[in-house]
C-alpha cells in the first residue's frame, strides 16, 4: 500500500510542477490522499447509529447537534482541542461549544448547516475518521435529504466528507432503497461492513427461550448470504452494551448495584418490576437505561465480581473489538483503494479544467495508471464499474479476488504457498478463460476489466516462474 501511495505522490509533484495554480490543486490531493479514511455509518432514523459511534470512539461524543433530533451530517475526526464547528451550505463556518457527555443546540437552524466537523482527542480516530449520518427515509424525509446533499449531490458535497467506506446499520433484513443508496455511494462490497444492531434484543429479546445473541449471530450469517453481493460481512453488535463498555459508564457502584438483584429468582424480579411501587424498580430501571434488558438479567452474576469484570463481560457480549479489528485489518485498506481511485480521477477532471496543461496532465496520469504497483487501484475501480452493469459473475468473482489476494498463490485461489508451478498453470488456465470471454458480447466496464486482469496476470506469470 505504501508503494502504491508512493506512486500517486511522484504524480501529484509532477502535476504541481506544472503551475502555481496546480500547485494548489496538488496540495488538495495531497492531502485527501494522506489524511486517515473515512468511514461513513448510514442507516434508517433509530437504527443506532450514534450510539455505535459514541463506542467506536469510545467517548459520548454524538451529542453535538443532539443527532438523533436534526437533519445534521457529522464528521468525527481526530485533532486537539476538542472542537465543533459547523459548515453552513454558503460555506461559512461557525464554531460550536461543546462539552462531553451533554448535548449542545445548534447556533444556526440546521437547514442552513452542510455539516458538522467535531475534533475530538481519541485514539480511535487516528486511523480512521467516522461520519454520523442522520438517517434515511424518514417520514419527512428531511434527514434523508440532508444526508444525501452531504455525500451525493454534486453541487453541495464537499471534499470533507467524501466517505472511502461504509458501516451498514440495520435491525431487520435491510430494504431494497437502503442498499440502493450504498450503490449511490459508489461503494462494494469489499468496502461495506453490515452491522446487524441491538443485537442483544433480537428475536425475543433477554427473557426468550433463546439467547439473542446467539440467534443475532445466526441471522447475520443468514443475511451474509443472502446479501453477498452486497454485503458479504455482517455482523452482530449490542451497540448499548458497547457504549456502556467504552464510553466509561462502568463503575464499581453500578456494578454492585446490579449485583443486589443476583438472589432474587427471575420470577419475582419480573413481578417486582412490574409493581408500579416496587422499590426495586428505579434502581433496575436505571441500571437497564445503561445495559438494556440483556445486561440486567444475564449480567447480574458477574456484577458480583466488581466493576472491571462487568465491563469485559459487556465488552464481550458486544461484539464490538471485533468490528474495530475489521475496520483497522480489513475495510481500511480498501477504503485507501477507494480514496487513491478518486484521486486518479480528480486528475483526470483537471486536463479538462487546465486546458494550457492538457496534455501534460494527460500524460501524467496515463504513466499513473500504468505503473504496476497501481494495478490494485485500476481494478477496484473496474469493481466499482462492473457492479454499476450488472457484469457476470465469473468477471466480478475473479476481479474480487485478485484484490482481495494477498499472496500470488491466493489472487488465484490457490494456497498462499503454492509453488511456483501450481501459479504457472492457474495463470494459464485463467488466461485461456479469459481469452474465450474476450470473444464475447462485453461491456465497457468488462472490457476494462479484462484488460487489467490480463496485465495482473502477467506479474503472476512472471513471479511463477521465478520460483520455479
Amino acid at each position: 500500500m505504501e508503494t502504491m501511495e508512493r506512486c500517486v505522490n511522484t504524480a501529484i509533484d509532477n502535476i504541481a510542477a506544472l503551475s502555481g495554480e496546480l500547485g494548489g490543486e496538488a496540495e488538495a490531493m495531497r492531502e485527501s490522499l494522506t489524511a486517515p479514511p473515512r468511514v461513513v455509518v448510514v442507516g434508517r432514523l433509530k437504527a443506532g447509529k450514534s450510539t455505535l459511534v459514541n463506542a467506536l470512539i469510545g467517548a459520548p461524543v454524538s451529542e453535538t447537534a443532539a443527532l438523533e433530533a436534526t437533519n445534521v451530517v457529522t464528521v468525527f475526526q481526530y485533532g486537539a482541542p476538542d472542537r465543533a464547528e459547523a459548515v453552513l451550505k454558503d460555506g461559512s463556518r461557525i464554531p460550536i461549544t461543546t462539552m462531553r457527555g451533554q448535548k449542545t443546540e445548534l447556533p444556526v437552524p440546521a437547514n442552513t448547516i452542510a455539516y458538522v466537523n467535531r475534533w475530538i482527542t481519541s485514539s480511535a480516530v487516528r486511523d480512521y475518521s467516522l461520519i454520523d449520518t442522520p438517517g434515511l427515509a424518514t417520514l419527512t424525509e428531511s434527514n434523508e435529504g440532508a444526508t444525501r446533499a452531504a455525500l451525493l449531490d454534486e453541487q453541495t458535497r464537499s471534499a470533507s466528507v467524501e466517505a472511502d467506506a461504509a458501516i451498514f446499520l440495520f435491525d431487520s433484513v435491510p430494504r431494497r432503497d437502503e442498499v440502493d443508496f450504498l450503490h449511490e455511494l459508489g461503494f462494494t462490497p469489499l468496502n461495506t461492513l453490515g452491522i446487524l444492531s441491538r443485537a442483544d434484543s433480537f428475536g425475543e429479546g433477554a427473557l426468550g427461550a433463546q439467547d439473542p445473541l446467539v440467534h443475532a449471530a445466526g441471522y447475520s450469517g443468514i443475511l451474509q448470504e443472502e446479501l453477498a453481493d452486497y454485503l458479504p460481512t455482517v455482523m452482530p453488535v449490542a451497540g448499548l452494551l458497547a457504549e456502556t463498555a467504552f464510553t466509561g459508564r462502568v463503575n464499581e457502584a453500578m456494578a454492585r448495584a446490579l449485583a443486589q438483584y443476583q438472589s432474587v429468582e427471575l420470577p419475582e424480579l419480573l413481578t417486582s418490576l412490574v409493581a408500579s411501587d416496587s422499590p426495586m424498580k428505579k434502581t433496575a430501571m436505571q441500571i437497564m437505561g445503561s445495559v438494556g434488558e440483556y445486561g440486567f438479567i444475564k449480567g447480574r452474576d458477574v456484577a458480583q465480581q466488581g466493576g472491571a469484570e462487568l465491563s469485559d463481560w459487556l465488552v464481550e457480549k458486544s461484539n464490538l473489538n471485533l468490528v474495530r479489528e475489521y475496520l483497522l485489518e480489513t475495510l481500511t485498506p480498501f477504503a485507501q483503494l477507494h480514496r487513491a481511485g478518486r484521486v486518479v480521477r480528480t486528475m483526470e477532471s483537471l486536463a479538462y479544467r487546465y486546458g494550457d496543461h492538457r496534455n501534460e496532465i494527460r500524460s501524467i496520469v496515463s504513466r499513473l495508471k500504468k505503473d504496476p504497483r497501481m494495478i490494485s487501484v485500476m481494478l477496484f475501480q473496474d469493481l466499482k464499474s462492473l457492479l454499476e452493469v450488472d457484469a457476470q459473475d465469473e468477471l466480478l468473482q475473479e476481479v474480487i479476488r485478485m484484490i482481495k489476494g494477498r499472496s500470488y498463490g491466493q489472487k488465484l485461489g490457490l494456497s498462499r504457498f503454492a509453488s511456483g508451478y501450481d501459479i504457472l498453470e492457474a495463470v494459464r488456465q485463467r488466461k485461456a478463460w479469459l481469452s474465450g470471454l474476450s470473444l464475447t458480447f462485453l461491456s465497457a466496464a468488462e472490457e476494462a476489466a479484462i484488460f487489467n486482469l490480463n496485465r495482473i496476470y502477467v506479474e503472476l506469470e512472471n513471479a511463477g516462474e521465478a520460483l520455479t
